[in-house]
């Protein structure tokens, strides 16, 4: 009787690590789904997009699709609820090789917090494409060069943006350390309005990233603590500033992409478009 206890204590064991081997995603228990194109993994809980740590290091191009907002506040390891390091894919570790289909949801109140930390962001090292995804009232506190989005970004980003406030003693960008396009397009399709501080070397920020800059994102310069010509608040809060952009209007009935609420700036007028362009 013990010796069939231990072998079913076994076979739980091991299918639970193949579980956790695999990764938790919405759709896990649907056997086509493989991360693929056609089959991608489904995140619509903060316990889901954690998940994404399980499969780092692929050969691969992974597919993730977002099908709800998802909300990070208090989900960290450091005992107030904020995280100790990158929250998805550290610099110390391997990279994650993905497309994010965003489908206009909202990844919110990420908090990450490390007073000797260095090299921090969202994502730590990410190589691929994001679509279609906000990022809201991110915190990211560390000693060293951090970011809001990604520190290391290799891929394209579209129709995506960040708002929060990235804080260091030396080195504060608003989305990226590095960032690197796979193409340009002629007219920016994302935003960046982020508060940064940089303690001990004030000078050192950037509203978009360490370096190479980006011609694909807009950024509120003047949030950021930085002049930069026309990329000012009052500018970032209005809608013709946006070149390209569509915007809904509900007193017209004119329907876009993005909403422009008073005072404030673009959000997307509706959820569910997982479409890549």
């Amino acid at each position: 009787m013990k010796k069939i206890l231990l072998m079913a204590m076994a076979v739980v064991l091991l299918s639970t690590l193949k579980v956790l081997a695999t990764g938790i995603y919405a759709n896990s228990d649907d056997p086509l789904t493989d991360g693929s194109l056609e089959h991608p993994y489904e995140i619509a809980t903060a316990e889901h997009f954690l998940s994404m740590n399980q499969d780092l290091g692929t050969d691969e191009m992974l597919f993730f699709k977002i099908t709800a907002d998802i909300d990070l506040a208090g989900m960290g390891d450091n005992p107030d609820g904020s995280f100790s390091d990158s929250i998805i894919a550290p610099v110390s570790g391997p990279r994650l090789n993905c497309v994010i289909f965003g489908c206009e949801h909202i990844i919110s109140n990420a908090r990450i917090d490390n007073p000797e930390g260095q090299e921090m962001a969202l994502f730590g090292k990410i190589h691929g494409f994001i679509y279609d995804l906000g990022i809201e009232n991110i915190e990211v506190n560390g000693r060293f060069s951090v970011a809001g989005l990604a520190w290391d970004f290799a891929g394209k980003l579209n129709n995506c943006y960040i708002t929060g406030k990235i804080s260091a003693d030396v080195g504060a960008y608003g989305v990226a350390g590095t960032f690197y396009e796979s193409d340009n397009n002629y007219f920016p399709t994302n935003y960046s309005a982020m508060e940064l501080e940089s303690r001990l070397l004030p000078s050192e920020i950037n509203a978009f990233a360490q370096t190479p800059y980006s011609s694909n994102t807009y950024c509120d310069y003047e949030l950021a603590g930085k002049d930069y010509g026309q990329s000012t608040t009052s500018n970032m809060q209005n809608e013709d500033y946006y070149k390209g952009w569509e915007f809904t209007d509900f007193n017209t009935g004119q329907t876009g992409k993005w909403f422009m609420p008073e005072n404030s700036y673009p959000v997307f007028a509706s959820s569910g478009n997982c479409q890549a362009k």
